[in-house]
C-alpha cells in the first residue's frame, strides 16, 4: 500500500469521515468491474490501493462520482459532454479511466496506457475548450482533495 494513500485515508478516518470498515472496501471483482464498465485493461497501483481501501466510502466527496459503483459511467458521462459541448476535441477514450465525475459537468481522468503508478491527472470542465492538468499525480490530487475535505471546502 502506498504511504500517501494509507496517510489520506488514516486522516478521513481520525476526522470520522469515513469508518475504515471492510464494507467501505473495493473488492477484486469490482475493480475489474470498473475496469470492464470503462474498458481498460489496467489500472495504476495508487487508484487501485485507493479503491481497495475505500472505494465504497459514501461521506467523502459527497455529490461527486468517485465511488463504486457510481464511477462506472463517468466516462460515458464525459464522452456525451465532449460530443455535445465540444465536438471538435482530440481526446482519444479510449485510453482514459474517468476516476471522477461532478455534478455531470466536471471529470477528472488520467491515461491507462501511462507506465507510471501514479499518473498526472487531467480535467475537462463544461464550456472550456481545453483539457487540463488537475495535478501532477493521482495520490497529489486526492491529498489536497482530504486537506479540502478536511478544511470544509468540500
Amino acid at each position: 500500500m502506498n504511504d500517501a494513500i494509507s496517510q489520506c485515508h488514516k486522516l478521513l478516518v481520525a476526522s470520522g469521515i469515513v469508518a475504515g470498515s471492510q464494507s467501505e472496501r473495493c473488492t477484486h471483482g469490482m475493480i475489474r468491474e470498473l475496469m470492464e464498465a470503462q474498458a481498460v485493461a489496467t489500472l495504476p497501483k495508487l487508484y487501485v490501493d485507493f479503491m481497495t481501501l475505500m472505494g465504497r466510502s459514501r461521506s467523502f466527496l459527497v455529490g461527486s462520482d468517485i465511488m463504486y459503483p457510481e464511477v462506472k459511467g463517468n466516462k460515458e458521462g464525459l464522452t456525451e459532454l465532449l460530443m455535445e459541448e465540444w465536438p471538435e476535441h482530440n481526446l482519444d477514450t479510449s485510453s482514459v479511466f474517468v476516476f471522477y465525475g461532478h455534478q455531470g459537468y466536471q471529470y477528472s481522468f488520467f491515461f491507462v496506457d501511462s507506465a507510471s503508478d501514479d499518473p498526472c491527472v487531467h480535467y475537462y470542465l463544461f464550456n472550456e475548450k481545453a483539457f487540463k492538468v488537475a495535478s501532477e499525480s493521482f495520490s497529489k490530487w486526492l491529498t489536497e482533495a482530504v486537506d479540502y475535505t478536511l478544511k470544509g471546502y468540500l
